[in-house]
């Protein structure tokens, strides 16, 4: 039996031995000490964490995780077996290394297979910024490349350093550290989250705002939503409409429309009506209010309906649902593939997948049916190659729509979204394998 492990799933906070996929787990870190009235930000302030897809190139190749027969090893981007099966688990690469399990203790790998840094940690986190989190005693610190512990274990729990800071849990709550371990910024308000761009989140008398790298508000905690900027602009709620304002709080978008999303290739989406359009950054109206939000039939989906996602650009267009179906709009406002699916996803990969009748397949960039609909589902593609899944079992498939690996015979697992920061998608008990994964 071959399963599928890390491949195209969000961010994994941490990886820990569970014995089996039913076990009871506490969600977040503040669950886990019996905090529960923790407030959720409504959007990741930055990327974070385990597993988190970055496809690790070795002369020209892309490396993957996968299990063969309770064993992991990596296969490359055409289905050739990179490093071979011999780990307990494995994630894929970050920063050219890759944690595996050997035994009941983790380490890390790099791109050859050779073990760079012995297993002997009962959890670990991917590099980021040169760092990553490992676990000892019950414990969580800091090591580098070279397996140096830079920050001994002292935590009950960490986060990813971005912006040179990462957050730590004590017991008497969050704190920002540097890469030499010192205390930075205390928490403000509460809770604690990510730096990006110079600015965190925060949460202060039932409002957010940010803070910055001095722990001084940058931005005054007067908005409903947690602010999570994209190209230098960020959307706010005020009187239940959107605008957005720049990194120093300025409002240079009047509120106007009932929603705004983040801005992606210079462009965001906006809704008011439900009716879809976009803005840029002006707070122009570059494609008008026109596309359809709310359910559709869609045979491909579980309940029967479909629910239009929040569109955004990617390579250049952007898929949008009229009269419920779905095409592909560019930026100038024209559609470029027209209205004619049950449901569509974004391209990459100059590849965007598409349902009708209930299978899915793929459409290149001028809307050509290029892999004829036959899948069950998809994760898309990343990389050069797409997880599919057929016949009740999950393959990868290359951009002509070769099979590279598999598919062979596992049971779908699910992916169960909770209101917390984490979620974990678990194929059945008998597999027994768990996942970790942050909600983005």
């Amino acid at each position: 039996m071959i399963v599928f492990s890390r491949l195209f799933l969000a961010t994994c906070p941490f990886v820990l031995a569970f014995p089996a996929a039913s076990q009871q787990i506490a969600t977040t870190p503040a669950e886990a000490l019996g905090v529960t009235d923790m407030p959720q930000t409504s959007q990741a302030a930055a990327p974070n964490g385990l597993c988190f897809f970055e496809p690790s190139s070795a002369k020209g190749r892309v490396l993957f995780a996968v299990e063969q027969k309770d064993k992991f090893g990596f296969i490359d981007s055409t289905g050739k077996l990179a490093v071979p099966f011999q780990y307990h688990d494995a994630c894929d690469f970050s920063e050219g290394l890759a944690a595996v399990k050997v035994g009941r203790k983790y380490g890390f790998i790099d791109e050859t297979g050779k073990i760079v840094i012995p297993p002997a940690y009962s959890a670990v986190s991917s590099f980021h910024e040169g760092l990553a989190g490992v676990q000892a005693g019950g414990k969580w610190g800091f090591i580098d490349k070279t397996g140096k512990l830079v920050i001994r274990p002292e935590y009950l729990y960490v986060e990813n350093f971005t912006d040179g800071l990462a957050v730590a849990l004590t017991r008497n709550g969050s704190v920002y550290i540097d890469k030499s371990g010192n205390m930075i910024v205390p928490s403000v308000g509460t809770g604690a989250f990510p730096f990006s761009n110079g600015l965190a989140p925060v949460w202060v008398g039932n409002r957010w705002g940010a803070i910055d790298k001095t722990g001084q508000i940058a931005i005054a905690p007067e908005y409903p939503e947690s602010l999570h900027f994209s190209e230098g602009l960020a959307a706010i709620s005020k009187s239940g409409n959107a605008g957005y304002i720049d990194e120093t709080g300025q409002m240079v978008i009047s509120t106007q429309f009932r929603t705004g999303e983040e801005f992606h290739d210079g462009l965001a989406a906006v809704e008011d009506d439900r009716k879809w359009g976009f803005i840029d950054k002006s707070g122009q109206l570059v494609v008008p209010l026109q596309f359809n939000d709310g359910p559709c039939p869609d045979p491909s989906s579980r309940n029967g309906q479909s629910y239009a996602s929040p569109p955004k650009f990617s390579e250049g267009l952007a898929a949008v649902k009229v009269d419920c179906k779905w095409g592909f709009v560019g930026k100038n406002g024209l559609l470029v593939v027209s209205p004619q699916f049950d449901h569509a996803h974004d391209f990459s990969s100059g590849r965007a997948a598409v349902s009708v009748g209930g299978k899915w397949g793929f459409i290149d960039e001028t809307g050509k049916m290029v892999i004829p609909p036959q899948f069950a589902d998809t994760r898309g593609y990343s990389a050069g190659v797409a997880q599919v899944w057929v016949d009740q079992k999950w393959g990868l498939i290359d951009q002509a729509g070769k099979f590279v690996w598999g598919p062979d015979t596992v049971r779908r697992g699910y992916t169960e979204k909770k209101p917390s920061p984490l979620r974990w998608l678990a194929t059945p008990p008998e597999i027994a394998l768990i996942l970790l994964c942050r909600c983005l």
